[in-house]
């Protein structure tokens, strides 16, 4: 329009737009900007209206040219919908063909619409036309309709198109038979492709039998030997028929003649077995009298059984109770050896962990110093320097190790249980001599053997020459003791658990 001028749009009479990106139609007649009116608005005396391929989502406001648009052509955009058209009392023509509508709503303000395409949409069924008497022209090609219902308001209809929808019945064709002004109908087309109903045999003569008074279908003129020829099918397929009747007719004679006879034979043969149910019922009655007798007499001795079974299970039942009860306190007993015996291995786990923990803190206290060991806990430490002397773990493997263990398993005299060395360790001296350069064994409290190394000798303990003396006096618990020898350059250090 900027090649007509602002001041010429009002005389505008017909308005193409071809391939332009819009959003809309037109916006809002209320919209302005800069003083002037955008959008229609300005295009009063607009009579036709052309938008084509423009990608367009809404059709927008057409209320400024509601009066005078006549033809309005919306065709390949994205609509979905025709519900914004607004009231355009005065439009002939609607084209929306090849947009994505799928439903024909939004026409009831426009009642002398006379021509409407719809084709190449999604639409599913008629519906939304009852207010468009005035309509003549109907394309609905390759659509989604399967019926054809909707219809009968469209007084003036002469064109209606739906070939390429999925229209595969007769039934619905007496439905078109009620348009008075129905000229074409076509459910073929060489573009839209056909509908399933047209590839059915004797199509054309059926849809000419049913509609008399088109004259053109399937854009082929209807000749008067059409006619002929569809109303002489149409005169055979009422023979055939009407013979289809007569034969079920026939049959249907037949088939109650032969019901009749197999129902009197049925009455005969019932009137005999009744008498035969009677006498059979009449026996079955003894038998079940005699059932029930029976029944009493097994089921007083199935009593007796049972209750001489009771007394023989609850005697075998307080046997198994006294005999569970024995078992029960066998079970407690042994539960409570088990018990002492786990308490005793807990009480010798627990010892060997304190002497073990007591001798660690004595060699860490001689190889690098520090508090004396005390067994008592209320006791202030006392720092102490190294002692002169390297300690020696002997390994389990070791000969000297296997030796004293082999000393104090061997089996003791009397009641006495065997001994096992759990740790033994070797501490030398540097600053004196052994005498008669043998080794010598300290037994005794853990303080008092690791004064006994610093060279503090005290009283308690006791001083052996020889591993088998040392050995048998561990194993006697003696509780005498003698005065403390100094040693030489090799002490054996044995521990006690107790």
């Amino acid at each position: 329009t900027t090649g007509v001028g602002v001041d010429e749009h009002n005389c505008l009479d017909d308005l193409e737009i071809l391939f332009a990106p819009l959003n809309q139609a037109a916006p809002s007649a209320n919209d302005h900007s800069n003083g002037h009116t955008v959008g229609l608005a300005r295009c009063a005396r607009l009579r036709r209206l052309s938008l084509v391929d423009c990608g367009l989502v809404k059709l927008g406001c057409l209320q400024p040219i509601a009066h005078t648009l006549e033809r309005l052509c919306v065709a390949d955009q994205k609509l979905t919908s025709l519900k914004d058209l607004g009231s355009l009392p005065q439009l002939r023509w609607l084209y929306a063909q090849q947009n994505n509508i799928s439903r024909i709503e939004g026409l009831d303000e426009c009642p002398r619409l006379r021509a409407l395409w719809l084709f190449d949409n999604s639409i599913q069924r008629c519906e939304g036309l009852t207010e468009l008497a005035e309509l003549r022209e109907l394309w609905l090609q390759n659509n989604k309709m399967k019926r054809l219902g909707g219809l009968e308001a469209l007084t003036a209809l002469r064109d209606l198109q739906l070939a390429g929808n999925p229209i595969s019945d007769y039934r619905d064709l007496p439905r078109l038979a009620r348009l008075p002004s129905l000229e074409s109908v076509g459910f073929r087309d060489a573009h839209f492709g056909s509908c399933p109903i047209a590839e059915r045999e004797g199509y054309r003569d059926a849809v000419l039998g049913a509609l008399r008074h088109v004259t053109s279908l399937d854009a082929s003129e209807v000749t008067r030997q059409d006619r002929h020829r569809a109303r002489d099918a149409h005169l055979e397929n009422v023979l055939e028929f009407h013979e289809k009747v007569d034969a079920l007719q026939r049959e249907h004679r037949d088939d109650a003649a032969a019901i009749e006879a197999r129902r009197r034979r049925s009455s005969a043969h019932a009137r005999s077995l009744d008498g035969e149910m009677r006498l059979a019922f009449a026996e079955l009655e003894r038998l079940v009298d005699e059932g029930r007798q029976a029944v009493k007499a097994e089921h007083a001795k199935h009593r007796r059984a049972r209750a001489l079974a009771q007394r023989s299970l609850d005697a075998a039942l307080a046997a198994a109770l006294a005999e569970h009860a024995l078992a029960c306190d066998d079970a407690s007993h042994k539960a409570d050896r088990r018990e002492r015996r786990d308490e005793c291995a807990l009480l010798a786990l627990e010892r060997r962990a304190k002497g073990e923990r007591r001798i660690a803190l004595v060699i860490a206290s001689l190889q690098y110093g520090g508090p004396r060991f005390t067994s008592n806990r209320g006791d202030p430490p006392q720092q102490l320097p190294p002692a002169k002397v390297a300690c020696q773990l002997l390994g389990e493997h070791s000969p000297d190790f296997r030796w004293l263990d082999a000393r104090l398993r061997e089996q003791p005299k009397g009641d006495a249980d065997p001994l096992c060395l759990l740790r033994a360790y070797r501490v030398s001296r540097r600053d004196e001599a052994l005498p008669d350069g043998k080794c010598w064994f300290l037994r005794g409290d853990a303080a008092l053997i690791e004064d006994a190394v610093r060279g503090d000798v005290k009283d308690g303990l006791v001083l052996y020459a020889s591993a088998s003396q040392a050995c048998a006096a561990f194993r006697s618990s003696s509780s005498s003791v003698s005065a403390p020898q100094k040693g030489g350059d090799a002490v054996d250090l044995l521990e006690g658990s107790s």
